[in-house]
């Protein structure tokens, strides 16, 4: 698939639930770095028309992890120049329609993250060279309630 209007993706990170391949990547676009999220529903034999994550966001994004389990889509990035804040947006419908990204950490940079039923894990550093967040949200990502510092 070329999809003509990016200037370049970087970061790509793809997650597997059955038929379905959910990717998401950041891409220079002329509004500046975006989040795109394009979904498979047959092994990656055709492709839907991509979505802009963060279409409204007056800020780059970059550096997406995704994660999926079922119809639930979880996807964290990190933004700049704003304090470098670590982002959080979700669909909750298989990917058709998505949230408004929220702030779950300021600052926050270099996110990856794990999911298995309604708990998320997100690992993150607040600034380089500092020690490892872990947050975990119990609720499918409704509420962020736990922060662990990893000192390594």
């Amino acid at each position: 698939m070329y999809i003509s209007w990016y200037i370049s993706p970087y970061h790509p990170k793809a997650c597997v639930w059955k038929d379905t391949i959910h990717l998401v990547f950041y891409a220079g676009t002329y509004a500046g770095y975006e989040i795109i999220y394009l979904r498979s529903l047959d092994k990656g034999e055709t492709w839907e028309e991509p979505k802009n994550l963060t279409i409204n966001d007056p800020v780059d994004a970059y550096l997406p992890d995704i994660a999926v389990w079922g119809n639930k889509i979880h996807v964290v990035y990190q933004n700049k120049p704003a304090g470098e804040s670590l982002m959080y947006v979700r669909s909750i419908d298989g990917g058709i329609t998505w949230e408004v990204p929220r702030k779950i950490l300021r600052p926050g940079q270099y996110p990856r993250m794990t999911w298995r039923y309604d708990t998320i894990y997100v690992r993150a550093n607040r600034q380089v060279d500092s020690p490892w967040v872990v947050i975990r949200s119990c609720d499918g990502g409704n509420t962020c309630t736990f922060f662990i510092h990893l000192i390594l």
